[in-house]
Formats: structure tokens, C-alpha cells, sequence
């Protein structure tokens, strides 16, 4: 125990004393306590072993005692090879004697030295300075929410009041593009400072909550730390997806402000000093924080010590006494800023608010910029005598002590709706039957100089509410500037709670949200910082997963918070606008991600979004130009930018047209949907008499098209779908795998109306004579065709974006046709990387068959997001969340990773047919030469496709093990992709014995099927894990050999050379399994997995169930003999 006492001393380096209480009849038990703490006993009590006592333990006992003191010149000796341990960039600039130098030839350059000694040795050393640039300080950084750095007099320091929050609610006629905050270029930036410059957080919107004025030393006595405009935390960084660019009449009052601003200040006494050096032995990195705490006292006339550290600098101890500093929009610097406050060895205090608080709070919530009901609410509680609602304060300092938070939280209304909706399980048990011990959060503001102690205001919290576990949700407009409450300081340590995707059948069609949750546990665990700039190039599923393995995971080990990752999109971020039913009918789903997925996930909150294409990168400074127009630097930057639909450049044009027309459209994101929509509205209102409305491309994209256009309103025969000539051998020529499904669609198309034109390539457009309509040339082998159309859909061939392209190639990262990486997704530059489809293996793998756009996006940016994390979280052990095969992933090796998620299409076609196909990932290989195989394996087929209206139509193929290979669906009822999704993989066995069932014709309709209660459990988000744990203990091996029958089948696997096992061996093996305890054990897991989820599988006969059931039966008349 004496090791984990004296951890816990040099953890929590405010605790001077540790208190055990030994109750009457476990003296016995502790009597190694007797050496290490002092014995208190209850006053008038003398025999211990009677009575309950204390024990003292003394944080003198554990931790080291050490000398602090100012640096003389004798310490030269001890403090340079320290210091040029860690770096030699000090001697070899200024030589040997650098730090005698110091303290005498240099007393009056504003630095000082202070030691720590220990046995007469300097073990470890701060720097400081008093000289900083403030003018660069506040240029870079959102001082003003420590008044610039600056003593207060008296007044307020002026507030930028044009804050950076110029955002705007989209809706269905959204028509705004791009839209960028500009920033500085890096070249613009001065030179030569005495503080490092740091780095901005690019262009996203900062939602400033609050702007803290701290007092100086002068007003420490005040009762409230005043505050009015902005907010330091990472939180800072949420922003609404859709942002208006700045215009110039912003820009110069916002200029003016500053200049203002800096007058001001010009009179203001400065207030801070540097930290530059910071160096300890090892073993000795607690004496820092003593050292922290002396150097106010070298410099007792400022309030604040400020730290500048380079971006990818590994995490330190001694920052977690700091705050770090938001960046500006508009600055570009190397470093990150910490700044620390001298009440850093205040005492800090919680309570419940009384009534004789409402002053004091109300005083707070005033320098709220929105406070929303806070103070309503605060009052409300107290005024009702009823009410569970409860207010807690935090107080720093004793005597004056100032309020610095303000938590309130209530009971939990509604719980079993969030226990089935979100996998609370993954951090705690709930017991449905202790509701009193669960509440919600619903206000937590802290100053930003405190908002380090967010943990420990969260800790008391729950202490002092008496709730075990606190939740908090948060929807998509409580981090934008519409918001009607602050964003809680406390988000960062909260963990946030991953959604349901199934629930057993349940549905809830509520607005999504963000659900995180505290516990008094979690409240204990660390988080690291990591701010290395991480810069994301594309927002589709590779992108998204990629962010989702980086920022979350549910493994309590290995946790961290990013402060700087960037996300630049042509769109933003994807995937982010409500639902819209028309909008969605133009996109296939091709992964789980939608909107509701996106607002559960919360991305907002730890992303900086930027909206624009990258046009350059310059690997040498290491920096992306975005629009041509400003750069943002990065220390790693990942490429996931995809391929989309693009205008077709004809090399013989006949027209005078050099941009496309704004009637012509490419749909690659939900923006351009709307915006083609609503032009389209347009153009049709304006337009009198019949028009063509063209759909040009060979792909399902097309046909989805077409039924959105009906949807909207466009009459079927006014619709023109041109089909290009197909290339033979292309796999875009495959658009529907089922001949049946195709012939249905394409006569569906016909009994519409729709004018349908195969093998027609286009070949040139130009505007028609009335310059309104587009003049469309098309040609096939036989005829040329002039068409006008009121507007055109294209989709053609999908390419990388050209800018982007040129902006690798001149880069000089390697471009073989597509992006060429290595198996780990490495480019030929070191801190660059790229996934998903614009990518491409170096020709020496020979692996043209794996690349990236035959298997899933999601399943490939998640692996890789995960194995960023684990390289980057220092002392990071778990390598358990990495999916890839560990020979792949291991460095040095030259495995290209395979692959195992399947992919899928869902989407609606014309005539109200919704058509889904799930299918193994890969080369895809047209039917017709795929049950030529004999490995092809068995069909399942229910409904038709020319009698929709009865039944629809579902193909089920099994491989030769019986495993579901391939579904595909097509029905005029919408149905569940997800549901189906998971169906992917699964024996049939394990699906009721589909294929003995099916045989006896006990399955009329695989719809009906798999819709029944029974399957239920299927479908739900814990059942892989079950899956998984089965497996494990199936294959891991005896304690007695040859008891497994595992180890029997893989050893008639190796006799047999993995041929197909006879009748006999199969029948031999199952009675040994039937005969090991393996079927009880699996009996017992299935049990667990029903119990634990009896609210959202009540189908199931669980013990339990039946047990209550029946309970009292035996009393019943029913069941007695008359």
C-alpha cells in the first residue's frame, strides 16, 4: 500500500493529509499502518482496540521534502548537463557557462533562476522572464479573457464585440457553397518575437460562451470573478455546419476594435512573466509544481505565468496546472499557449447554494453572454419546496473566497427511454430501481482560469448531489449561437455515450442528440492532451469514421482529448442537415452514417470545420492553402477527399461557354441536392410550356435521380435518361447484379413515361437560343441528337477534384493515375497519409484487387483513426481496438490489409421501388459468371419482381458454408437497411435454420421472416459482442488436451487437407460437443446477453421473465385441484 499512498501524494500535489477510518474491529487488519500515519482517538477515549479511530497519514512521510530556492552560479555545474540531457540547443548556443552567465553578467535582463534542491544537489530548475510581447500575445490569442494580461484599473478592458459568431441556419433552400473564414498567411507573420508564435484554430467559427475580466491582485477580494464575452476551453471550438464568410466591412470593425483595444492597453501595467526553461531529474517531476508556485514570488507584482510549447510536443506533468489559451481566427503560429493564474495554491471549495447566494449568482450569470434560463432556474429551485433541483457553487481562496462555478442539476426523468436508445452499459451498470441516484446536468459554468478544476468541481458534485451518474444532452443548436443555455465547461469530461443503432425493434422517432455521462468513477480517470494539428481532407464516411476511431473510444484506458483537429470540406461537415425526403431520395445510403448518426456522435464539439478545397501544400513548412486565398499548417495531414461527379471538359468545344452553366448540375453532397432543387423550382416556375429535364450517366445515382425528380414534381414525361455507351469490362457497367431487378426497373421507367436513351454519349452543351435552357449534343453509332433542356444531371465518371489534384501533384507526393500509399496508408512524405477511394498500393505489392474503393469506407477510416490514436497517446498500451491483422499493421512489414465489412446500397427507385444490395467486399464479378462457380453455394428467393404489389422481392445467396453472402431486396414497402445490414456474415443456423425451414416451405416471405420476435436478438447492438465471446472461448484451448472440439476439428481439417468434413466426422464431433461443458457454458451467455437486455427484448422467455410471470401461481385457484 505504501507505494500506491505515495502515488497518490504526487498525484493530487494539493493533499497534505490522508485520513483512514478503522472501525472498532478491523485494528487488527491495518496494523501496518502503524508505522506510516499518527493514531487519533474520539475525545474521553483511551483504549483504541474499542473504538472507531482515525489515522493520520502526513504528505512529509511520502514525498520528498525539497529545498527551493533562487539559482547562485555554483549550481552551473549541476544545472547545464540537466538541461542539455533533454536538449543541447542552449550549449551549443551559448556555450558552458550559460546559467552562471545568467545570474552574473545578466542580473537585470529580466530573467531568474529558482532550484529545487535534494541532498544538496539542484534537481530540477524554472527559467522566467519577465520580458513577454504582449502586442504578439493578443494578436495571436483570445487574451481578452485575462484582460490582455494587462492590470485592470478600475474599468473593463474593451471586448471585441464583433465576435467571430456569424453563422446562419440553413434550411431546404440553402444556395451559400463555400463559405470560408479567411485567416493570415504564415508569410505575413512577424519575424523575429520573444515569444514563440503559435498556432491559430484555423478558420472555424469560435462560439465564444463567455470572456472572463480575472482581477488582479489588487481586487482579489472581489465575490465574483468577472467575466463578459468569450471562452478559453476546447469547447470553443463547436460550430454550426453552415457559416457565412467574412466581408470586408467585418473585417475593419473588427480592426478598429482591436486598435482600440491595444490603446487601451498601451496604459495598462503589464501582468505576466515567461516560463522558458522547465527541467527535472527523473523521479523529481513534482518539484515543478512547487517550483510553479514560488516563481510568483520572484515576480510578486504579476498575476499570470504563461508557458508556449510547439504543437507536437509531448504531453507534460506540469501542464496540467495550466490553461490553455484558445487561438485566434486569424493567426498562424508553431506553438500552443498556457497561461496559469498566481491562485494556483488557493484552496478550492464547493457548496449548495442558499438563499443568501442569489445575489452572488446573479452577479455571475450577468457576464453570461447567454445565460439563457440559468438564473430562472436557479431561483426556481430554491423557491420550491418540492422541487429536486439543486445549485453548487465553487469557491476559490478562504478568506474573500471569490466564485469561480456554478453547477445546477435535477433528477433524471426519463431513463428507460435513454437505456434503450444509447449503450450506457459501456461505462456503467444502471439499476433501473435506484432512479434517486441519477441526475442530469442542466448549467455548469466555470471561469476560464479555472476551468482545469472542472474535474474536481465535477467530483464534489456528484458528492455532494448524491447521484452516482449524471447525464447531460446536447443537440445540434446547443453549439451554435442560437443556443438558449451555455455550453457546459465541464463537456470535455464528460464521456459521451455511443447510440443505439438497434433497439431490439423499439423506435423512437425524437430529434437525435448527443447524450454524455459522468460518474463518480470516470471522474477519476485522466485524459491527456494531445495538440498536435491534424488536418482532414474530405468529410465522406472515410473521413467521418477516421474522426470517430481518433476522438472516441470506449476503452477508459486510453483516453485523450485532440485540441486541434481540422476538418476541410468542399460542404463541410457531411451528413449533418435534417432529413428531407426528396433530398435523401437522390443519395444512395451506402453505410450507416446519416444524420441522426452525426448529431449522436456530436463531431461539432471536437472539430474545427473549414469550408473550401484545398489548392496547395506545401510539405516543406508543412501547411495546406485552402481557395487559393490563406494556409493552415499541420503536423499530420490525412487525405480522404475522394472522388466525385465533375463537369466534363470536351477537348473539341464548339461553343463560346467557358464555365458551366448554373442550370447544370453535379450531386455530390446533400448541399448540391438542395441547391439543384431549389434552382430547379426556380426555372420550372419561370417557365412556361413543356420542358426536358436530362439525367446523363450510367450508375444507380441516375436512376435515383429520376425519382427524386418525380417526387418533386416534375412530370415523368418531361424527364430525359440517357444512358452512355457501356465499356465493356468497366465495373460501372454493372449497375443491378439481379437480371430481374433490371428488367422490372426498366420497365417501370417505360410505363412512366420517362424517355430513356441508351448508348448516347454526350459530346457538348451550349446555351439554347432563348440563353435559358441548355443545348445538350448528343451522339450513339447510328444518330446525333440535339436536345434543350431546362436543366441537366450529370453523372458521369467520378474524379478527384482538380485542384486537389494539382495540388498533390506539385506537392511531389506520388500520383499513379490515383494517390499511391503503402499498407499503412503512408504517402512518400512521413506526415502525410491517405485513405479511401482517390488512393491507390505502390505497383511493387501487386495489389490492384485491394484497393480501397473495393471494400468498406467506414470499416477502413475507422482502423485507421484508432491506430493515429494509439501512436499518439503517450504511454499508450492498448492495441486491442486496432482491426486491422496485427502483421499488417506491425511496421516494417509489407502486408496489404484485406478487408472483411461488406458493402451496400440502398436507395428508391422510380416507381416507389425501394432496392437494397448487400454484398462481400471486393472485385465485383457479374452473376452470370458468379454461378458458373462451383463454390457459388445456395440460393434462397421469395416474391417476384413482376408481382411487387403482392410480395417483395428477397435473394438470399449462402456460400458453400452455409455463411449469407449476398441480399438483395426490392419492395414498394420501405424496410430496414440497417436490420438486413447485420444479417450479412451470419450462419444460417444462427437464423433459426433458414435453410431446413426454408426447405419445408415454412418461409414464404424472408421480409415477414425476419421481422418476427424471434430475430429480435439479432439486431441488437450487443449481439456481436456475444458473438464474440462465444468465439473466444470456443477457440481458446483446453486445460485438458484434446477435450476442445476445436482442436478435433481443426485437426481433421489438417488430415483431410482442408477438404469438406463427411457425415460421420461431423456426427462425431457433435456428440463430443454436446458432451463438454461448452454448450452450457454458451446456454449461460446467451442467458446473461436476454437479461441484460430484458427492456428492449421482452419477446424472449428469460427465466426471469417467466419467473415473475408466474409469481404467487401456486396461491391462485386456477391451479389447485377442486
Amino acid at each position: 500500500m505504501e507505494p500506491l499512498l505515495r502515488y497518490l501524494f504526487e498525484y493530487f500535489t494539493r493533499k497534505r493529509y490522508v485520513l483512514f477510518v478503522i472501525p472498532s474491529v478491523c485494528h487488527k487488519k491495518v496494523e501496518w499502518l502503524n508505522k506510516i500515519s499518527t493514531k487519533i482517538l474520539p475525545i474521553n477515549y483511551t483504549n483504541a482496540n474499542r473504538v472507531q479511530t482515525l489515522r493520520l497519514l502526513v504528505r512529509q512521510d511520502f514525498v520528498i521534502n525539497y529545498k527551493i530556492r533562487r539559482a547562485v552560479e555554483e549550481d552551473n555545474d549541476d544545472l547545464v548537463p540537466l538541461i542539455d540531457s533533454y536538449s543541447s540547443l542552449f550549449r551549443q548556443i551559448y556555450g558552458d557557462f550559460y546559467i552562471a552567465e545568467i545570474i552574473t553578467r545578466h542580473p537585470d535582463a529580466g530573467r531568474q533562476l529558482i532550484v529545487a534542491e535534494y541532498k544538496g544537489i539542484a534537481i530540477s530548475v524554472l527559467c522566467l522572464n519577465v520580458n513577454v510581447n504582449y502586442e504578439q500575445l493578443n494578436c495571436a490569442f483570445d487574451l481578452d479573457l485575462f484582460g490582455g494580461l494587462y492590470k485592470a484599473e478600475g474599468t473593463h478592458v474593451p471586448i471585441n464585440k464583433q465576435s467571430v459568431e456569424i453563422t446562419k441556419d440553413t434550411d431546404f433552400a440553402e444556395l451559400s457553397l463555400e463559405r470560408i473564414t479567411t485567416v493570415v498567411d504564415l508569410s505575413s507573420m512577424p519575424s523575429s518575437s520573444s515569444i514563440i508564435k503559435t498556432k491559430a484554430s484555423e478558420s472555424y467559427i469560435n462560439i465564444h460562451d463567455m470572456s472572463w475580466n480575472i482581477p488582479s491582485s489588487d481586487s482579489e477580494s472581489s465575490e465574483v470573478f468577472e467575466f463578459s464575452g468569450g471562452q478559453s476551453s476546447k469547447v470553443g471550438s463547436i460550430v454550426e455546419e453552415d457559416t457565412e464568410s467574412w466581408d470586408v466591412s467585418e473585417e475593419e470593425e473588427v480592426h478598429q476594435a482591436d486598435e482600440e483595444s491595444t490603446k487601451v492597453r498601451e496604459k495598462q501595467e503589464e501582468n505576466a512573466f515567461a516560463l522558458e526553461i522547465a527541467v527535472a531529474k527523473p523521479g523529481h517531476e513534482s518539484s515543478l509544481f512547487l517550483l510553479l508556485e514560488a516563481a510568483f514570488e520572484c515576480f510578486p507584482q504579476k498575476d499570470y505565468c504563461i508557458l508556449t510549447i510547439p504543437s507536437d510536443h509531448k504531453y507534460m506533468q506540469l501542464l496540467k496546472f495550466f490553461t490553455r489559451v484558445t487561438p485566434k481566427n486569424k493567426c498562424l503560429h508553431p506553438h500552443e499557449l498556457y497561461i496559469v493564474h498566481k491562485s494556483i495554491s488557493n484552496p478550492l471549495h464547493v457548496k449548495e447554494a442558499t438563499i443568501n447566494d442569489i445575489e452572488t449568482v446573479s452577479k455571475f450569470c450577468s457576464y453570461i453572454k447567454k445565460p439563457g434560463d440559468m438564473m430562472e432556474t436557479f431561483l426556481r429551485y430554491l423557491e420550491e419546496p418540492k422541487s429536486t433541483g439543486r445549485t453548487f457553487l465553487l469557491y476559490s481562496g478562504e478568506k474573500s473566497a471569490s466564485l469561480v462555478g456554478v453547477s445546477i442539476v435535477n433528477e433524471i426523468e426519463d431513463l428507460n427511454s435513454l437505456i434503450a436508445k444509447y449503450a450506457i452499459g459501456v461505462f456503467t451498470e444502471i439499476q433501473r430501481d435506484k432512479v434517486e441516484n441519477i441526475g442530469v446536468i442542466e448549467f455548469n459554468v466555470m471561469s476560464p482560469l479555472f476551468r482545469i478544476h472542472s474535474k474536481y468541481f465535477l467530483r464534489d458534485t456528484h458528492r455532494l448531489s448524491g447521484y452516482d451518474t449524471l447525464f447531460y444532452a446536447m443537440n445540434r443548436f446547443d453549439g451554435t449561437h442560437h443556443r438558449n443555455r451555455p455550453i457546459p465547461s465541464c463537456l470535455m469530461d464528460l464521456y459521451l455515450v455511443p447510440a443505439m443503432n438497434m433497439t431490439g425493434g423499439l423506435s423512437y422517432p425524437e430529434e437525435p442528440f448527443a447524450l454524455y455521462l459522468s460518474t463518480t468513477r470516470l471522474t477519476s480517470i485522466r485524459r491527456y492532451e494531445i495538440n498536435n494539428r491534424i488536418v482532414i481532407v474530405g468529410s465522406g464516411y472515410t473521413g467521418i469514421a477516421f474522426m470517430k476511431g481518433l476522438l472516441l473510444t470506449k476503452n477508459l484506458q486510453n483516453q485523450a482529448i485532440f485540441n486541434n483537429v481540422t476538418l476541410i470540406a468542399i460542404q463541410g461537415l457531411c451528413h449533418n442537415k435534417p432529413l428531407h425526403n426528396i433530398r435523401n431520395i437522390m443519395q444512395i445510403k451506402t453505410s450507416i452514417i446519416d444524420y441522426d448518426y452525426i448529431e449522436k456522435l456530436n463531431l461539432r464539439a471536437y472539430v474545427n470545420i473549414i469550408t473550401g478545397v484545398v489548392t496547395g501544400i506545401n510539405r516543406q513548412e508543412k501547411t495546406v492553402m485552402i481557395n487559393k486565398s490563406f494556409s493552415i499548417p499541420y503536423d499530420m495531414l490525412f487525405l480522404m477527399c475522394g472522388n466525385q461527379y465533375i463537369v466534363p471538359n470536351f477537348h473539341q468545344r464548339r461553343s463560346s461557354m467557358i464555365n458551366a452553366p448554373e442550370n447544370l448540375f453535379t450531386i455530390n453532397s446533400e448541399s448540391d441536392a438542395t441547391n439543384a432543387l431549389t434552382k430547379l423550382y426556380e426555372l420550372s416556375q419561370n417557365y412556361r410550356g413543356k420542358y426536358t429535364v436530362m439525367v446523363y450517366g450510367h450508375n444507380l445515382e441516375c436512376y435515383c435521380c429520376v425519382a427524386a425528380l418525380i417526387e418533386f414534381g416534375v412530370p415523368p414525361m418531361y424527364i430525359t435518361l440517357v444512358e452512355p455507351a457501356k465499356d465493356k469490362g468497366k465495373e460501372h457497367d454493372f449497375i443491378f447484379q439481379d437480371d430481374e431487378i433490371y428488367e422490372k426497373v426498366m420497365k417501370t421507367i417505360g410505363e412512366l413515361g420517362i424517355n430513356y436513351l441508351p448508348n448516347y454519349k454526350m459530346i457538348e452543351w451550349g446555351l439554347a437560343q432563348d440563353d435559358k435552357q441548355i443545348m445538350v449534343m448528343l451522339e450513339s453509332q447510328l444518330r446525333y441528337l440535339e436536345i434543350e433542356c431546362l436543366a441537366v444531371f450529370l453523372y458521369n465518371d467520378k474524379s478527384i477534384n482538380m485542384q486537389t489534384y494539382e495540388a498533390i501533384v506539385q506537392s511531389g507526393l506520388v500520383f499513379d493515375g490515383k494517390l499511391v500509399i503503402g499498407p499503412h496508408c503512408n504517402t512518400n512524405d512521413p506526415y502525410i497519409y491517405a485513405a479511401g477511394s482517390v488512393t491507390k498500393y505502390s505497383r511493387r505489392y501487386y495489389a490492384n484487387h485491394l484497393l480501397h474503393r473495393y471494400f468498406n469506407s467506414e470499416e477502413i477510416g475507422l482502423t485507421l483513426g484508432k491506430k493515429i490514436r494509439s501512436e499518439l497517446i503517450p504511454f499508450n498500451e492498448d492495441t486491442s481496438s486496432i482491426q486491422f491483422t496485427e502483421q499488417c499493421w506491425n511496421k516494417g512489414t509489407n502486408l496489404v490489409p484485406i478487408f472483411e465489412q461488406p458493402l451496400m446500397q440502398y436507395c428508391q427507385l422510380p416507381g416507389n421501388m425501394y432496392y437494397l444490395h448487400i454484398y462481400k467486399p471486393g472485385i465485383v464479378v457479374p452473376l452470370e459468371a458468379a454461378m458458373c462457380d462451383n463454390d457459388y453455394g445456395t440460393v434462397l428467393v421469395t416474391g417476384m419482381c413482376k408481382n411487387l404489389a403482392t410480395q417483395g422481392y428477397f435473394r438470399i445467396q449462402l456460400n458453400p458454408s452455409n455463411v449469407i453472402h449476398t441480399i438483395t431486396c426490392l419492395s414498394l414497402q420501405s424496410f430496414s437497411y440497417k436490420k438486413l445490414l447485420l444479417l450479412w456474415g451470419k450462419h444460417e443456423a444462427v437464423l433459426n435454420k433458414l435453410v431446413k425451414r426454408f426447405e419445408l416451405s415454412y418461409v414464404p416471405d424472408l421480409f415477414e421472416y425476419f421481422d418476427k420476435p424471434w430475430a429480435s436478438a439479432l439486431f441488437h447492438d450487443d449481439f456481436p459482442y456475444l458473438e464474440e465471446d462465444i468465439m473466444r472461448m470456443l477457440s481458446s484451448k483446453s486445460i485438458m488436451p484434446g477435450a476442445s472440439p476445436i482442436e478435433d476439428l481443426v485437426r481433421l481439417f489438417n488430415e483431410n487437407g482442408y477438404k469438406p468434413l463427411s457425415t460421420q466426422e461431423m456426427d462425431v464431433l457433435l456428440d463430443k460437443f454436446k458432451d463438454s461443458p461448452y454448450e452450457e457454458l454458451i446456454v449461460e451467455k446467451l442467458l446473461d446477453f436476454l437479461g441484460n437486455n430484458l427492456k428492449s427484448l421482452p419477446m424472449y422467455a428469460h427465466p426471469i421473465l417467466i419467473s415473475y410471470l408466474l409469481a404467487g401461481y401456486e396461491e391462485s385457484s386456477l391451479f389447485k385441484d377442486i
